[in-house]
């Protein structure tokens, strides 16, 4: 069994407009939701064996705020240039290429790509993920290379919003 936490990045700021999308931080609010969605997984005892992030700056605040609420191993975290700004059959190359040693996976990215993935591999549909947002799916398989479209089961779906 392998599961895939899908963590789309916390919300960010797009007061400084000579800043890259690729630059943008996060804003007053994701600063507040990114650690309480840490924490949350800490609680839920359901931390994932590894962690792919994309490279944006507000992925990888999302990231680091949400790792040091949880007490997660930063070793485990790994940044990916090939989430920024791609689709879903991307991730899906990626999930499909994790050691299968690990049974558990996070994936911290962005929409459209984020909403993309949780609606093909899982039995669930969302019109919205928002920012900060977990989908986690299970599937019943016991290598990464079998992920694949519709044989997912929803875990479970939190975001901030949810938790205040």
């Amino acid at each position: 069994m392998k599961t895939v936490y899908f963590m789309r990045h916390a919300k960010s700021s797009w007061k400084d407009g000579s800043l890259t999308d690729h630059e943008r931080p996060l804003n007053k609010r994701g600063l507040k939701d990114a650690p309480l969605m840490g924490k949350l997984l800490k609680e839920k005892g359901m931390l994932p064996d590894g962690i792919l992030v994309s490279s944006a700056r507000r992925a990888q605040e999302t990231c680091r705020l949400f790792t040091e609420m949880a007490d997660y191993d930063p070793a485990s975290v790994h940044t990916e240039e090939m989430i920024y700004e791609n689709d879903y059959d991307i991730l899906l190359q990626l999930i499909r290429q994790q050691p299968d040693a690990w049974q558990s996976l996070m994936i911290i990215g962005h929409n459209p790509s984020t909403q993309e993935a949780v609606n093909a591999l899982s039995d669930q549909f969302f019109d919205k993920i928002p920012t900060a947002a977990i989908a986690a799916i299970q599937f019943m398989v016991r290598n990464w290379s079998e992920v694949g479209q519709n044989r997912g089961r929803l875990l479970f779906f939190e975001y901030p919003k949810k938790h205040k």
